[in-house]
């Protein structure tokens, strides 16, 4: 689930609709970071979408359907911006490690992707969203005694040494249960959720309450 929730769109009713606050039972198991992915020798200062279009640079997208691909038609709308302003919105990869692939070897010069994609090809990082990744069975279910022992290893020294490895990952609230009402409540606004690590399109539209600058 996205860091603001809105994100989701209508994907947003189809949880509420699929889970209940009182039969399910919710446990954060990890965030990742999302954000733009460019080459480090890149000279002009990239903060956002809205630069990714003015700045006519070519994008490696992901394939239709894909969460990735969700979010950043999510964060072109919130930014006012027409798919077809993205030059290489049609040039498609089917993973994180095959767009920043394509960035490492020049045939792109910026995606959106995982942080832990873009350390592993050595590129620079703008994080953008936050997105956090919970585990939920039904109260009385026996998935229970499975989602417990999946938190547990995660919550191991071992797991968080193989995490810290890769980057991009965050376990600090990892086994802690959480409630459906608040995950999915849909913000008033992009940003009016306190944390929200997700960046807006100009330095001067943004709020320090609840966006960072940049989109």
């Amino acid at each position: 689930v996205p860091d603001p929730p809105s994100l989701l769109g209508s994907l947003l009713n189809e949880f509420s609709a699929r889970l209940n606050t009182r039969e399910h039972f919710v446990v954060c198991l990890y965030s990742r970071f999302q954000g733009l992915m460019y080459a480090r020798k890149r000279r002009t200062r990239v903060s956002g979408l809205r630069d990714v279009a003015r700045l006519g640079l070519r994008f490696a997208n992901r394939e239709p359907g894909s969460g990735t691909r969700l979010l950043l038609d999510a964060l072109l709308e919130h930014a006012g911006l027409d798919p077809g302003a993205i030059s290489g919105y049609a040039n498609v990869k089917l993973t994180h490690m095959a767009t920043a692939r394509a960035v490492r070897n020049g045939t792109a010069d910026i995606a959106l992707g995982i942080e832990a994609a873009a350390r592993a090809h050595d590129l620079a990082f703008l994080p953008l969203v936050t997105e956090h990744y919970y585990l939920a069975c039904r109260r009385r279910s026996p998935a229970r005694i499975a989602i417990d022992t999946i938190v547990a290893n995660a919550r191991s020294p071992a797991f968080a040494r193989a995490i810290a490895r890769i980057g991009g990952y965050d376990l600090g609230t990892c086994g802690s249960e959480r409630n459906l009402g608040e995950i999915l409540k849909p913000a008033d606004r992009i940003g009016a959720s306190p944390g929200v690590r997700m960046r807006c399109g100009s330095a001067r539209s943004c709020a320090r309450t609840g966006l960072r600058k940049g989109q």
